[in-house]
This record gives C-alpha cells, sequence and structure tokens, in this order.
C-alpha cells in the first residue's frame, strides 16, 4: 500500500471511530469494543440471547470459520433511546473494524450487530462486511433484504433469539453454499444445482430448518424451529427440514433419493430408533416448481406417522398449497400433522418396542445359538461320528474289495444279517433285470404296497443297456439265493409276486 492511500484509509477509520464515540445517543447507549476471545462469535452485552441461541449461533460461526474461511461475529448491546439507524450502521462498522473483523481470513469477515433498546425488545439490527465478504459472499444489497426480511420481522415480535438464528442461517447459507435466495427477492442468487446434495453440508448443532432456496418467510422458520424442538422433547424424534435449488426436470424418485441420502449423511434420528423424518423441498431454478418429499426412518414410519398416513399429507395437506405457491403455508400445516401425531403415548411404544427387541437380542438370541448348537452337536452324535475302524488290513485298502457286494456292504455296516441288507440284495437283482417292483394301492389310495414280478415285461434300449452293464458283476451266493427263493414263490402263479406274500422271503434271514 502507498504511504498516501494508507493515510487516507487511516483517516477514514479514525473518522468512523470518532464519529461513534462523539455521537451524544451512541456514546452514552454503547459500551467498550469487546475484547476479541479465540474461536468465540457471539458477544451478547445487551444480553438479549438466551443461551442456546448463542450456542447454536456459534455452532453456525464455528461451521463458516472452519469451511468458509470466512469471520462472523455477533455482537449485542443496550443503546439509548432515540439510537437511529445511522447509528447503528456507524457503531456496526466501528466494532468490525475495531475487532478485525476478517482480517486474517481468506473470505473476508462480518459483523452482526443488535443495538438492543433498553425495553429489551426492540433492536435496531445491521450487518456490517469488509469488502472481501460482501464482494465474494453477501453483497450490500442481500446483506440490506436480510435485515428487512428475515431479521426485522422477528425482531417486530420481539423474538431476538430466532432474529438471530434465521439471520444466521441465511448468513451461513450464503457463505457455505455459494449464495443465497432471500424470499420475495427479484433475483435469487444461488446458481442451480451448484451446492445441491448430495453430499449435503455439514448441519449445525441446534438447528433444523436449512432453507437454502430461501424459499420460507423467517417467522415460519421460526415456528418450526420452535415446534421441531418441542417434538424432540417429548418424543425424542428429530425433524430435519431442507429446500435446495436443483436443476429443472428431477423426478420424485431422485428428491426421495436426496431426502435418504440426507437422513443417511447427517444421521437424523437416534440410533436403534430410527425416529427421524427429513422433509426436503428440492426446488427449480424458478422457485415455483419442484419436488416435496417425506421421508420417515423405519422407527418415525412405525410409530408416528406410516407412509400412507405421510402420503395423505401431502396429497390432502401440502398439495394445494404448492400448487398455490405458498411453501410457508405447505410446511407449517405438514407439521401441523407431524406435531399432532407425535405423542408420548406414540413414542412410549417406540421405546418398548426397543426394549422387547433388546431382551430378544440378549436373552433370545443365545438361546437359539445354544439351541443350534445342541441340535447341531445331537445330529453329530447321530449320522456324523467317525466309524471305529477295526484292526484289520483292509483299511488300507483304497476301495472295497472286488467280491464285495452292496448286500454284503450292508451286512459289514451293521454287523449282522438284518431286512435291509435283504431288501439291498432284491434292488441288486432288480438292477440286473431279472425282477422288477410294482407298486400297488390300498385302502381308497391312502396306503402303498410293493410286489414283485418275476417275469418283468420289455424296457427301453437304454434301460436294458444299463440292466447288462450291471449282470456282468457276480451275484455273491447270498444273493444267489434270494433269487432262487423269489423265482421259487413268483412260479406258482401267473409270475407276481403279491405284497402280503413277499413277507415269506423273511424265513430266508438267516441262511442269507
Amino acid at each position: 500500500m502507498k504511504p498516501a492511500a494508507f493515510v487516507v484509509r487511516l483517516a477514514a477509520v479514525v473518522a468512523a471511530v470518532l464519529v461513534a464515540i462523539a455521537s451524544p445517543v451512541t456514546a452514552g447507549a454503547a459500551g467498550e469494543t469487546p475484547i476479541r476471545i479465540p474461536d468465540q462469535a457471539v458477544y451478547d452485552l445487551a444480553p438479549a440471547f438466551d443461551l442456546q441461541a448463542e450456542r447454536t449461533a456459534e455452532s453456525l460461526a464455528d461451521a463458516i470459520r472452519t469451511t468458509g474461511a470466512a469471520d462472523v461475529v455477533v455482537v449485542s448491546e443496550t443503546v439509548a433511546d432515540g439510537f437511529t439507524a445511522e447509528d447503528a450502521v456507524v457503531r456496526a462498522t466501528a466494532l468490525r473494524v475495531a475487532m478485525k473483523v476478517g482480517g486474517d481470513f481468506t473470505a473476508g469477515g462480518l459483523l452482526v450487530y443488535f443495538g438492543v433498546a433498553p425495553d429489551g425488545c426492540s433492536a435496531r439490527v445491521r450487518l456490517s462486511a469488509d469488502d472481501t465478504f460482501s464482494g465474494e459472499t453477501l453483497s450490500t444489497d442481500q446483506a440490506a433484504a436480510i435485515v428487512s426480511r428475515d431479521i426485522d420481522p422477528l425482531v417486530a415480535s420481539c423474538d431476538l433469539d430466532h432474529a438471530l438464528l434465521v439471520g444466521m442461517g441465511r448468513i451461513a447459507t450464503a457463505a457455505l453454499g455459494g449464495g443465497i435466495g432471500v424470499p420475495g427477492g427479484a433475483d435469487p442468487t444461488p446458481i442451480p444445482g451448484s451446492d445441491a446434495g448430495p453430499p449435503f453440508p455439514n448441519p449445525v448443532d441446534g438447528v433444523a430448518v436449512y432453507d437454502h432456496a430461501g424459499i420460507f418467510r423467517p417467522a415460519t422458520i421460526a415456528g418450526v424451529e420452535t415446534q421441531i424442538d418441542a417434538i424432540e422433547q417429548r418424543t425424542g424424534a428429530e425433524i430435519a427440514i431442507y429446500s435446495q435449488v436443483v436443476e429443472s426436470g428431477r423426478s420424485t424418485e431422485e428428491a426421495n433419493r436426496d431426502a435418504r441420502a440426507l437422513m443417511d449423511q447427517w444421521g437424523v434420528g437416534r440410533k436403534g430408533f430410527d425416529d427421524g423424518l427429513v422433509i426436503l423441498f428440492d426446488m427449480d431454478p424458478d422457485l415455483e416448481h419442484g419436488q416435496v418429499i417425506l421421508y420417515g426412518g423405519p422407527g418415525f414410519r412405525a410409530t408416528f406417522l406410516d407412509n400412507e398416513a405421510k402420503q395423505r399429507i401431502f396429497d390432502d395437506d401440502m398439495l394445494p398449497r404448492l400448487r398455490g405457491g405458498d411453501f410457508d403455508g405447505a410446511l407449517l400445516i405438514a407439521m401441523e400433522r407431524v406435531d399432532a401425531a407425535a405423542t408420548p403415548e406414540h413414542a412410549a411404544t417406540l421405546e418398548q418396542a426397543r426394549q422387547i427387541n433388546a431382551v430378544i437380542g440378549l436373552i433370545g438370541a443365545p438361546l437359539v445359538g445354544l439351541g443350534l448348537i445342541g441340535a447341531a452337536l445331537w445330529s453329530w452324535l447321530r449320522f456324523g461320528r467317525d466309524p471305529v475302524y477295526l484292526d484289520d488290513p483292509s483299511i488300507h485298502m483304497a476301495g472295497p474289495p472286488e467280491a464285495l457286494t452292496p448286500a454284503a456292504a450292508v451286512f459289514v455296516l451293521a454287523g449282522a444279517s438284518s431286512r435291509r441288507a435283504l431288501t439291498t440284495a432284491l434292488l441288486d437283482i432288480a438292477s440286473r433285470g431279472a425282477i422288477a417292483f410294482r407298486e400297488e394301492s390300498h385302502l381308497l389310495g391312502l396306503q402303498k404296497k410293493v410286489g414283485i414280478a418275476t417275469t418283468p415285461g420289455e424296457v427301453d434300449p437304454q434301460t436294458r443297456a444299463r440292466q447288462l452293464r450291471n449282470d456282468a458283476r457276480k451275484l455273491g451266493p447270498a444273493e444267489r439265493l434270494i433269487e432262487a427263493q423269489v423265482i421259487a414263490l413268483g412260479g406258482h402263479g401267473d409270475g407276481y409276486i403279491e405284497p402280503d406274500k413277499l413277507l415269506e422271503l423273511g424265513s430266508s434271514v438267516p441262511a442269507f
């Protein structure tokens, strides 16, 4: 900086400070310049704000500082009667310069000034930005619009807490999102889709309404914030309202994915309860059309509003207002319906369901696990134990002995002759084509019995080929005995052994 320019700039600063000091109203009304404390943004000297409002404003300022590289400071002080708008401009500028707001930040700085009247209710509010902040983030006209359209109506109703929060919310939107839409303004500045989620900017503690599209009045935001706080206090459910400007033509499915992504990214709803609700306004660039989604977590849907109830709220209550461009009315009526459904009784039902799930998880799951382990152990004891091998050279063989027949294998496994071994021998004989089984129905088809034909009929070539291949193996002496017995039984008639007559084969078991 050239020496002459430095003298001019210094003279301007000194003049501003002297004017502030010399003014009779200001001198007797405004206090001294607060001393900057690292990482502190709110200096409530009046005092005008409650503790929760201060904490939320601090969170917003911290987000602006860390993410937007800008310095935003809030100062409130009590002023005397007769404190004018011009006095507020001079005092805000003097405080910004004296407190070095934005001096070390690449995006500059802004001071939010509340000159609170002695009654503690009315106030003069001004936003004083340095050249960098006003040139890159929030123009002078936009700052004035925030004060006149967002902050002053709340101050007029003596709601300084929400005046601070709504104003800081607008400033944060501009600093973090690259622009801000002002309700009722002719030239909303967000670039369509430039900062639309997902991903979304990080949430701020204590803030539930994020009007990035600038479609809600400050009184609406303040009222909905209060409503959401009351719902959370009595039920624990969490609600987030979000508006953004997106490209034209976004479908309902895309907006629904946006709402779900917002819920997942921010974690709306308590863990284990999933009792969160997101109301998303995806607005077209004209801020007249778009998609509105009410997306509830599983716990919220099961406890307060299911999908059908949410759809009725949209169709019957919100849609007529949305078609008329009344976004405030659409949001307010939706919140009235949600507020009515979010009762402590419903919340208690959700709590009981969670406790039941916890009991099932802590007690039922181990019992089920033990049952499965016991069933597996019982099954292993019955069927899965390793066989007890005999001390015989056969255990070293790669396969069964060549002369081992199926019936003989059953005999070895059982350790004695049995009807199962006899049945296996019959199956072996049938596989060679010597006999065939025939099924009969008894008792009106409710009972099935099997007889044996000793003179099977013709079969197809493929089956006959398999029979000849099986017959190439030699029958064992036990199988030959049973074959002879079967032929003998069938030789006394038409070659068919009735099921009841098959019982006579049982006498052959010892010899078999």
